[in-house]
């Protein structure tokens, strides 16, 4: 049972489903925490259309649903992905914009490409009248502001629907390995880094052969970094598992001594990085971004120069390094660090935003 009568539009051009079970995989969960709270309509994009004729009636139909419902609307309105999705909203009234929140994830505060910047340039103007802005971190807050000199106040921090602590959690009695085992987990696209882990690796094998990289994910660049391995012939240290469903991720984190978070990109957060956390799993991440609002050197992992292998190399000696004493403080720590993110907490707190504003 809805615990008010307030409605709120979702609206978001990347939305799940189960080709793409990824994409926008952040919306899915905003409105599975708050559509016990609110009566929600969802205005989206799902999955990903792989041709250019498809996707360029996917967006057609998706503004053409934000204009028909949205324009008299004096329901709040949630907006995901802002630059793509808010597009529309420059035939509306100033009175729709003092309804709407949008929500910044990543690209499309920093925009990637020639297409985002132009459309960036387009929105801006609609983005400074919004009533709120939401992020995903202390650090694009200060970017926000900076951006679009919007008042900190109008800006919430609210953690990519956070990181559930349950599922994620270290296990008892957990048998160390034997191999020294390096984790990823995530895209292997341009800007994530993998290029850079393989380099790092390759240092470590030379210094030690007992060492094994496990990576889960996929992406457009996996068959070129299945080639390099190959190669570098490490086909035996290198383990490619593919694309897991969430609830399988902590199966893999258990077995790292250590995950690797090696983006270049401007991350908003690195959800991923936290879950790992969660496990009880330090973490080696870019000193950029989100990434190092919650990765404290020598506390819960080290941070390494962007695109530095070398630096990699030597913070990943550093940690198998230490003493086992020193590692299993260094586990609690990561744990009590994602404890900060779990996701009844970060949902407490989105709840209370979104009722002060639907208001």
């Amino acid at each position: 049972m809805k615990q008010n009568k307030f409605k709120i539009f979702i609206i978001s051009n990347m939305y799940p489903d189960i080709k793409a079970p990824y994409s926008g995989i952040f919306v899915k969960s905003f409105a599975e925490i708050i559509q016990e709270f609110f009566n929600i309509e969802l205005i989206i994009i799902k999955g990903k259309k792989r041709s250019l004729t498809k996707k360029i009636l996917s967006y057609v139909l998706f503004y053409w649903k934000i204009v028909t419902k949205l324009c008299f609307s004096k329901e709040m309105i949630y907006v995901h992905y802002a630059n793509h999705s808010i597009v529309p909203f420059i035939l509306f009234r100033q009175s729709i914009l003092n309804n709407t929140i949008v929500n910044f994830h990543g690209s499309d505060l920093f925009p990637e490409n020639k297409i985002q910047k132009n459309i960036s340039k387009i929105t801006s103007h609609l983005i400074k009248k919004v009533k709120g802005v939401v992020v995903p971190s202390e650090y694009f807050k200060e970017e926000v502001i900076k951006r679009y000199n919007i008042k900190k106040e109008k800006i919430f921090v609210s953690p990519s629907a956070g990181v559930d602590c349950t599922l994620f959690s270290p296990i008892e009695n957990r048998v160390k390995n034997k191999e020294k085992i390096i984790g990823y987990a995530g895209r292997l696209d341009q800007g994530k880094g993998f290029e850079i882990l393989l380099k790092a690796f390759v240092q470590l094998i030379k210094e030690e052969n007992n060492f094994y990289l496990h990576v889960v994910g996929d992406g457009k660049y996996l068959y070129e970094y299945q080639q390099k391995v190959e190669e570098k012939n490490l086909t035996d240290k290198v383990l490619f598992f593919g694309m897991q469903p969430r609830e399988a991720l902590p199966d893999y984190f258990h077995k790292f001594d250590i995950f690797i978070f090696p983006s270049y990109l401007k991350e908003s957060l690195g959800l991923t990085a936290i879950e790992s956390l969660a496990c009880g799993v330090p973490v080696i991440g870019s000193n950029i971004g989100g990434i190092k609002t919650y990765l404290k050197d020598g506390y819960n992992g080290y941070l390494f120069e962007p695109k530095n292998h070398q630096d990699l190399f030597e913070k990943i000696i550093k940690y198998f390094s230490l003493t086992e004493e020193a590692k299993q403080e260094m586990e609690c720590n990561a744990r009590e660090t994602a404890l900060l993110y779990e996701k009844s907490k970060v949902a407490d707190n989105l709840i209370k935003f979104l009722s002060l504003n639907a208001k």
